[in-house]
C-alpha cells in the first residue's frame, strides 16, 4: 500500500522469457476490486478484478506501467502471463489490467515495478487492501472499537 511499511517484494517472471535468467523483482500486493478506485489509481487498459476472479477461476494479475514498460516495451500486455515462484514452483497469473505507477514510500523515490493479486485468489495471505473492510457493532468488538477519550489537561493554577 502506498506510504506504508509494507514492502512486500519477491523476483517475478514473463512468460516467454528465459526461465533460467535472474528474475526480475518487483512489488507484489493483494487488493480487492475498489482499492485502484479509492486510491485515485487509474486504470489505463484492460479490466478490474471482477466477483467471477475467484479461487476456482483462472488466476488473474494487474501490473502497473513500471512493470508494463520494464517487461512489455510498447507491446500490450493484457493476456500475457507473469509468475512468482512458490514452494511448489511457479505460479502463473495472466495479466489483466494495467494501472498508473504509483510511489510507495516517499515522493522523490523512482519508479518501481509492482504487480496486484484478488484476495479471492489468494486467500492465505494475512493482509490485504479493502476499500470495505466489515465495522463490527460495539456489542461484538473484541477489543475497544472506539479508543477512550485523550486525558484531562489540567488548567493552568491562575486559571487560564
Amino acid at each position: 500500500m502506498p506510504f506504508s511499511q509494507d514492502d512486500d517484494s519477491n523476483p517475478y517472471l514473463i512468460d516467454g522469457t528465459d526461465a533460467d535468467a535472474a528474475a526480475t523483482s518487483g512489488y507484489m500486493q493483494v487488493a480487492d476490486p475498489g482499492f485502484f478506485d479509492t486510491m485515485q489509481i487509474p486504470l489505463l487498459r484492460g479490466r478490474n478484478f471482477a466477483s467471477t476472479d475467484t479461487a476456482t477461476s483462472e488466476p488473474v494479475a494487474i501490473i502497473d506501467t513500471a512493470l508494463a514498460s520494464k517487461s512489455f516495451g510498447t507491446r500490450n500486455p493484457v493476456g500475457s502471463r507473469i509468475a512468482t515462484h512458490g514452494l511448489d514452483g511457479l505460479h502463473w497469473r495472466t495479466i489483466v489490467g494495467v494501472v498508473a505507477t504509483v510511489k510507495r514510500h516517499k515522493l522523490s523515490e523512482g519508479a518501481r515495478s509492482a504487480r496486484t493479486i484478488s484476495p479471492t485468489q489468494n486467500p492465505q495471505r494475512a493482509f490485504y487492501a479493502s476499500r470495505s473492510a466489515p465495522i463490527l457493532p460495539p456489542a461484538t468488538c473484541p477489543v475497544p472499537c472506539v479508543p477512550p477519550p485523550p486525558p484531562s489537561i489540567p488548567s493552568s493554577p491562575s486559571g487560564t
